[in-house]
Order: structure tokens, then sequence, then C-alpha cells
């Protein structure tokens, strides 16, 4: 049973990420939003969804999967503050964004 959640939710994530890329949001998020029941814990659920959120012009949604992925992943990776400092930026938070920002480049290092 639970091999057969894991498919599900693995197959309903990539549909949620097809659909996002092509503009297809609500329908995205709705695939994406089953995959997070099945797996609320799931790293790669939680930053489909905020992907998903974001593109979809949701970034308080956006943050608060984000968040939910700093509890998941105590090493925040570079990717994750590139994505707050984004919703944060969409939000009119101009000064966190940049703070993210820097958290991202500094993190991401040399190219």
């Amino acid at each position: 049973m639970n091999e057969k959640r894991h498919e599900a939710a693995r197959l309903l994530r990539a549909l949620g990420h097809f659909y996002s890329r092509y503009g297809q949001h609500d329908r995205a998020l709705e695939l994406l939003r089953l995959a997070e029941h099945l797996l609320p814990d799931d790293v790669g659920v939680q930053r489909s969804l905020a992907q998903a959120l974001l593109l979809a012009g949701r970034p308080e949604g956006a943050l608060a999967a984000i968040e939910r992925l700093k509890h998941l992943e105590p090493a925040v990776p570079p990717a994750l503050r590139l994505l707050e400092s984004r919703a944060l930026w969409m939000l009119g938070q101009a000064g966190r964004a940049r703070r993210a920002f820097m958290d991202y480049v500094e993190q991401r290092g040399p190219p």
C-alpha cells in the first residue's frame, strides 16, 4: 500500500508540474494538493507545490510551502532561497527579498 501511495504521489506531482509549466495553474494545484495529501512530508512534492504557487501568482501560498520545506530540509538548499526571494518580491517585501537573494548567491558560490 505504501509503495502505491508513493507511486500515485509521484504521478500526481509530475502531472502537476506539467500543467503548471503550461499555464493550467488551477489543475496543477489540484493535482499537487492531492500529492501533498498522500505524502505531506515529501520534499519533492512541497518544492513542486511552491513553484506552482509562484507561477500561479500566489506568493503567500508559496511562502507557506517554503516554510514547510525549511522544516523538512534544515540545510536549506540554494534553490529554495531563490524561490523565497521571488515570493517575497512578489509580495512587495523588497528588503527581505534582497536578503534571500543574497543568501542564494552566497550559498551557490561562484559560477
